[in-house]
Formats: C-alpha cells, structure tokens, sequence
C-alpha cells in the first residue's frame, strides 16, 4: 500500500521507536513532579535539550518543545512576526492553513 496522509501520523523509525520505548521504562516519573522519579525524568530530558541544541549549534534555551505541528508552525510564525521577519501581503486563509494556525496570524506579538 502507498500511503500518502502524514497530515496527523508518521511511520517512526524502528530506531527512534526503540530509543522512545527504553526512556519510557526508564523515566516513568513526571518531569514537572518534585519527587525522585520526577528528577531524574527531568534530568534526561536537559540531557536530551542539551544533546540536541549541540547537534543544532543553538543554546538549549533556544529548543522549545512542543505537542504537535499546529503549535510548532504557530509558534514559528509568531516568532518571525515578533522579530519583525513576517510580513504578510495576504493572510494565510482558513481554507488552506487550519483554522489554529490562521488564528495564530492575527494575535498581536
């Protein structure tokens, strides 16, 4: 089968899959709790920022986690808006940007 809708999922590479898998049975704690558990999920998570801000050759301040592309892409756009990068002619509309996104565009920065 030739599968062309990634819009919502994507097929994860075994390797990453396995990455993912050994650090949720190894750091089962919240990372925002104030206990044991916690402290050491949080610890791998810094680790992890840290490792990808090198990787990247930004601070690890710079790398902002996110829960999907919808806040990713509305973040970004925001952020090139703030800096005065983002100059719209026409506005993205609903009809090809999804609706969070085209909302995104019109919130002050």
């Amino acid at each position: 089968m030739l599968y062309l809708d990634y819009s919502a999922n994507t097929p994860v590479d075994e390797e990453v899959l396995q990455c993912f898998c050994e650090a949720e049975r190894r750091y089962p704690g919240n990372a925002n709790a104030h206990h044991q558990a916690g402290a050491a999920a949080k610890a791998a998570i810094n680790e992890a920022t840290r490792s990808i801000a090198r990787c990247l050759g930004a601070p690890p301040a710079g790398i902002i986690y996110t829960s999907g592309a919808s806040e990713a892409n509305n973040l970004a756009v925001k952020g090139l808006a703030a800096l005065g990068r983002l100059r719209w002619s026409i506005r993205p509309s609903a009809a090809v940007w999804r609706p969070c996104k085209s909302r995104g565009t019109r919130w002050s920065c």
